[in-house]
């Protein structure tokens, strides 16, 4: 995992009250390495980690795929874009059940963020060192269904 600290980047994509982002196994973040709280980086740790369970397993699941289908080898392409395909599809469904539970806008973007299965195995998990060395792969999945 590489860190980009006090990145460009983060300041141009992330609004205020986000200071750190994770594309692929690059984390890019607003703050400075003094600033950088170790939680943190254990957070960002476990969406990289997140982030190649679903490559691999995505690019398993389309070599399925392809030898039934004849599909191109251009789809491979998908790949890294998998955990942000499911991540978006996670949000947009807790999105629409918050919505429709509460039926109000008030905090609904906040709610839907924080019940993704990949964001809770994050928080639940930050403040644990070493927690990657015990962690078992796929292990977001345990977190699906708890809104």
């Amino acid at each position: 995992m590489k860190v980009f600290y006090e990145s460009k980047l983060a300041k141009w994509l992330l609004w205020q009250g986000y200071s750190t982002i994770t594309l692929g196994c690059f984390v890019f973040t607003k703050k400075s390495k003094e600033e950088m709280k170790q939680s943190t980086l254990n957070h960002e740790a476990i969406h990289v980690r997140q982030w190649e369970e679903c490559m691999i397993a995505s690019a398993v699941l389309l070599t399925v795929i392809m030898l039934f289908t004849g599909f191109s080898i251009w789809v491979y392409l998908l790949c890294p874009l998998w955990f942000y395909l499911q991540y978006g599809l996670e949000y947009v469904i807790s999105y629409v059940y918050h919505l429709c539970r509460n039926r109000c806008w008030v905090n609904v973007g906040d709610k839907a963020y924080g019940n993704s299965a990949f964001e809770m195995e994050a928080e639940a998990n930050e403040e644990v060192d070493g927690y990657l060395d015990v962690r078992t792969p796929f292990e977001f999945f345990k977190y699906y269904g708890k809104i």
